[in-house]
């Protein structure tokens, strides 16, 4: 992986719509890209990432598809007796923290414990990445949907929603009958969560792919801008390398967690 190598981040938000219905999938076949949380069951990205370890349990039979999967680090992972919850072996955990710790995060911890997209975003630049585009981080519902694959009522949504053995649910999309985002975090203000970055922007460019998005902590661009910037500077990714390289940078880095 060359260091002026770019990165593409998938999140969920509904500004990926747009994107979507340009053919933003099949854009992606060559790039070097971070499938966050559900946006796996669209497309094949590079590496998955995830935060929420039921999410893990829930989704593993697909999850186990990829060569590598990179998940923050949490004991009922592998914990088969009480959580039911076997680890892949195709699973790298990495350890969280509350803080950004920029290169240091592989000793510290990766930030943050809460959002897989900052999670992802700090792991992109912790690799060395310094050219990252995030996508579906919107942080708000454009037009009245918090995510692209948001159903009409919450009986119909079947991506994003779990219903886990005490029959509670578990579901970041939409809005729940009082009005507020069932992602906790969107009744905050952004800034919370991603100011944390503005140091990192001296050394690597981040760009967010969503003109409506909550989050004014890097510079925003449109879909048209950033598919020309595809076709103007294409790249050529094989995805079983670059997975593969990926894997010996986490190697050199740190040893992960098991």
């Amino acid at each position: 992986m060359k260091p002026s190598s770019r990165l593409i981040i998938v999140g969920g938000g509904n500004s990926m719509a747009e994107g979507i219905e340009k053919g933003l999938w099949n854009k992606l076949a060559k790039e070097y890209t971070f499938g966050i949380n559900s946006s796996i069951f669209f497309y094949e990205p590079t590496i998955p990432i995830f935060c929420d370890w039921y999410f893990y349990k829930h989704n593993k039979t697909e999850l186990d598809k990829y060569y590598l999967v990179i998940g923050k680090y949490d004991v009922k992972i592998g914990n088969v007796e009480k959580h039911e919850c076997p680890k892949g072996k195709n699973l790298v955990m990495l350890k969280a923290h509350k803080n950004y710790h920029g290169a240091n995060s592989w000793e510290k911890g990766f930030y943050s414990t809460i959002l897989t997209g900052c999670f992802s975003l700090t792991i992109g630049i912790a690799l060395g990445f310094k050219e990252i585009y995030l996508l579906g981080y919107d942080f708000t519902d454009i037009k009245g949907k918090t995510h692209f694959y948001q159903k009409d009522s919450l009986e119909s949504q079947e991506i994003g929603k779990i219903i886990d053995k005490n029959g509670q649910l578990r579901c970041g999309v939409g809005k729940d009958d009082r009005g507020n985002f069932r992602t906790g975090c969107y009744n905050k203000k952004s800034a919370q969560y991603f100011d944390e970055y503005k140091r990192a922007l001296e050394a690597v460019n981040i760009y967010n792919v969503s003109m409506d998005s909550k989050i004014e902590a890097f510079p925003k661009i449109s879909y048209n801008k950033f598919f020309k910037i595809l076709e103007e500077e294409p790249r050529v990714v094989l995805q079983h390398k670059a997975r593969t390289e990926i894997e010996k940078l986490i190697e050199t880095f740190t040893k992960p967690f098991v």
